[in-house]
């Protein structure tokens, strides 16, 4: 009989410190929402896989993607319209903290049927002459990081005011080509074909940003999660 209770005590021992354990790791938690700006839509596979892997770690705090420039999310984080942001190097700010997530590529989207399309890769060479259509909120960064002077006359390279959906619906007619990330690839659109531009400066890197003095726990949480997250993957990994 003492051994029976022993037994039993053991049990409900083991029972109260997994219960125990297990309400520690709930309570521990964050819960509400994140709201995450992007700068240059679409979601790269990368970020998405990190937010994907939050999201199954904390299915108690929500996340928000929102679409703005890298100009508007400078304004936008410190006046805590958005907690985070998604955004390319040359958009940094001083007053911003950040930490790098992937590295993204510049590619060159062509109608299927157009005669640079059958090149795997191509130069700022084959582009001097052709209609090229850049996304407007790009172009001055872009022009500047990327050298599109080497292209052309900033006049002559027309600006394009609406979304990237449109933007391709247009190459896709046979009207123009254009320059978008490489992330945009993963719509697999149809009647347009993607390829990858030879030149060194046709890649930048892409940062998760954040105000410097944010002290909001879920926040912290979030950012250490990512900087995890992103060190056990390889830092900086090519799309």
């Amino acid at each position: 009989m003492g051994e029976y209770i022993l037994r039993q005590v053991r049990h409900i021992i083991e029972d109260a410190r997994y219960l125990r354990a297990l309400t520690d790791d709930l309570t521990d938690l964050p819960e509400g929402e994140l709201r995450i700006g992007l700068a240059y839509p679409p979601l790269h596979s990368k970020p998405a896989l990190l937010l994907r892997s939050w999201s199954n770690s904390y299915p108690q705090t929500r996340i928000s993607l929102h679409t703005s420039s890298d100009r508007d999310i400078v304004f936008t984080l410190p006046n805590r319209h958005i907690d985070a942001a998604i955004i390319p190097q040359f958009a940094l700010d001083n007053s911003l903290a950040s930490s790098p997530l992937h590295r993204e590529h510049i590619v060159v989207v062509l109608p299927y049927d157009h005669p640079l399309a059958n090149q795997e890769t191509l130069s700022i060479r084959n582009l001097t002459k052709e209609g090229l259509l850049v996304p407007s909120k790009a172009y001055e960064d872009w022009y500047r990081y990327f050298y599109l002077a080497q292209i052309g006359s900033q006049t002559h390279i027309p600006m394009h005011y609406e979304g990237i959906l449109t933007l391709l619906s247009q190459i896709r007619v046979g009207l123009n080509i254009t320059l978008c990330n490489a992330a945009c690839q993963e719509f697999q659109p149809c009647g347009v074909v993607f390829r990858p531009l030879d030149d060194p400066n046709a890649e930048f890197d892409v940062h998760l940003v954040w105000r410097a003095e944010a002290e909001d726990a879920i926040l912290g949480r979030f950012v250490a999660f990512m900087r995890n997250l992103t060190q056990k993957r390889g830092k900086l990994p090519s799309v």
